[in-house]
């Protein structure tokens, strides 16, 4: 492929606070995610360098490192640092922690970088600052406003030139679901990593053509819905069951759904799962016989293979407690991760957290199937005592679920049904309801909560 008079700047320099470590670094298919950004720009470039204030954690990587001029001012400083050590005229500036990186879109990029200062991708109505290609002849004005202690990437628009890229445009010929994906927590290196395993080629988000109707007009436009798969799911080469649900996090869905419903207690009980062509194929260490379904209020007419009798639940024995300033903090990080939901408004989000940080999210078009994808990762993992995060309302499937898996506190954004709340009371379970910002409902053993504001 022939080369182009760009350079390329990977910022690296974020503290990575929500996953941890250095995402950089992380490994994914036995490559860290910059050196797949390295290795996908390689051949399009002769000028790709990093910008980072940690020279010494990139020393395997052959390429030049430059620290930020502008210390402490995020990725604005960045920004500036990489137009001032580029050798060409036009720099693409890129985040370290976006894996699925595309050269032919970078190309596509300069191609229309012709006469404008900044050219920068909008996805799902937001400027994409960190996959952008900046003029070297607007280094003075980035440093005017770092002068005057700026650190809003994109506060110095507005005095430049600025082509923007639809994302109507884009999604003609590219994957944006793929192309603008970051990796900020273990939520999104696990959805990466599921990615990469599966080959996935959809999105779990469609783009639509739609007729809108406002005040006697008719406009059309494009909207997200989410996507869904009927998959059928085979135990010990025979059929179990056909569910149907997003097409992220299958592996995860089919140990939480096993365990949920007592055909497994353990990883160790499932030998093996192949997944092909919209088939789930389950091995498992014993000989497993069907039982009969009873049919619950899940989405879709829901399923289970467990009796919900009350006195057959375990009772919890956890020492968790947390503040409700805790759990008000995990659930800021519950809604600021789940981006699907947020976007199409259509898909329901779980997620597993201790006191200190999200562990793992899942977003799925059922909420049952979302649980079960949380708890699935959970057994594999072999992690307990942690509170479950849910943005559907809580029935006595879900609630009965958490319970199995020995989950002491559950929160939801909506409500939850009686019986859900019959079931967390006997067995000693935390269900708290309509969760925001600053308020909630705790309906059953509050005495896990520290303090009530």
């Amino acid at each position: 492929m022939e080369k182009i008079n760009f350079s390329i700047a990977i910022l690296a320099g974020g503290k990575s606070s929500r996953m941890g470590q250095e995402k950089s670094l992380i490994e994914l298919n036995g490559k860290t995610m910059i050196e797949r950004i390295v290795e996908e720009f390689s051949s399009v470039s002769d000028d790709i360098f990093i910008i980072t204030n940690k020279e010494e954690l990139y020393s395997f990587l052959n390429i030049e490192k430059y620290q930020d001029i502008y210390k402490d001012f995020g990725p604005l400083g960045g920004i500036h640092s990489a137009l001032k050590h580029s050798t060409n005229q036009k720099v693409l500036v890129i985040s370290c922690d976006m894996p699925f990186v595309d050269k032919d879109f970078a190309q596509y990029l300069f191609g229309q970088s012709t006469d404008y200062d900044v050219t920068v991708p909008v996805y799902r109505g937001s400027y994409e600052p960190l996959f952008a290609i900046y003029d070297k002849k607007i280094v003075d004005v980035i440093e005017s406003y770092l002068e005057k202690n700026e650190r809003k990437i994109i506060s110095f628009y507005p005095d430049v030139k600025v082509k923007k890229i639809e994302e109507e445009e884009i999604s003609e010929w590219f994957d944006c679901e793929l192309l603008f994906f970051n990796v900020n927590t273990p939520s999104d290196l696990e959805y990466a990593k599921q990615i990469l395993k599966l080959k996935l080629n959809i999105s779990p988000l469609e783009r639509i053509k739609v007729s809108n109707y406002k005040d006697g007009l008719f406009e059309n436009s494009k909207v997200f819905v989410p996507c869904e798969e009927e998959i059928d799911i085979f135990v010990n080469n025979n059929f179990f069951v056909s569910s149907r649900l997003s097409p992220t996090h299958l592996t995860e869905y089919i140990k939480g759904f096993l365990f949920s419903e007592g055909v497994v207690a353990s990883k160790d009980d499932i030998k093996d799962i192949k997944i092909i062509n919209k088939k789930l194929f389950v091995e498992l260490a014993y000989p497993f016989n069907k039982q009969d379904m009873i049919l619950t209020s899940g989405c879709f007419g829901g399923k289970s293979f467990r009796r919900m009798r009350k006195q057959n639940l375990p009772k919890i024995k956890s020492d968790l407690k947390v503040s409700l300033e805790t759990i008000f903090k995990r659930l800021r990080d519950f809604l600021h991760t789940n981006n699907l939901y947020r976007i199409s408004g259509g898909i329901h989000a779980a997620a597993l957290s201790t006191k200190d940080s999200l562990l793992f999210l899942c977003e799925d078009i059922g909420r049952h199937s979302a649980v079960d994808k949380a708890i699935g990762w959970a057994l594999e993992k072999e992690i307990s005592d942690v509170f479950l995060f849910v943005t559907g309302r809580v029935s006595s499937e879900m609630a009965m679920k958490a319970i199995y898996f020995g989950i002491p506190i559950i929160v939801s954004m909506t409500a939850a049904s009686n019986v859900a709340i019959d079931f967390c009371n006997f067995s000693n379970v935390t269900l708290i309801g309509y969760a925001k910002m600053n308020s909630c409902k705790i309906y059953t053993n509050r005495e896990r909560i520290l303090e009530v504001f």
